[in-house]
């Protein structure tokens, strides 16, 4: 696991998408997409080539301390300029919650922004 330590600039997006996931019996969220262009993606590009990046498959043990609960992640992320995260790579296959949320239509994110989402069993992530 590894930290990443973040602030977004007011009206900048996080860049993620993610849904909730049990991976070894920690409950968080997994990153099914990176988008170019957005803070995660951007700090992705700074680090050296040897440095832990985040990227689809991994697993977000942790926002700003919150553990546990994705609703209090997911809203942390939403709202939280500054944000530290608790990062586990993590392999998409391993991920039997993931593909069972994914199955059902959810998907974080995307072009309808986090109402569309809400509706098929999912949340934005700004």
């Amino acid at each position: 696991a590894f930290r990443v330590d973040l602030e977004r600039p007011l009206g900048a997006r996080l860049g993620i998408d993610v849904l909730p996931a049990i991976v070894a019996e920690s409950v968080g969220l997994s990153v099914v997409h990176v988008t170019r262009g957005g803070v995660v993606d951007l700090w992705n590009d700074y680090q050296e080539p040897r440095m832990p990046t985040i990227k689809v498959g991994d697993f977000l043990l942790g926002v700003n301390g919150k553990r546990g609960d994705v609703s209090v992640m997911m809203e942390e992320l939403c709202i939280s300029s500054a944000l530290r995260l608790f990062v586990l790579h993590q392999p998409r296959q391993e991920n039997v919650a993931w593909e069972l949320v994914a199955s059902r239509g959810g998907s974080l994110g995307t072009a309808n922004g986090a109402s569309g989402q809400l509706n098929r069993g999912g949340q934005g992530v700004p």
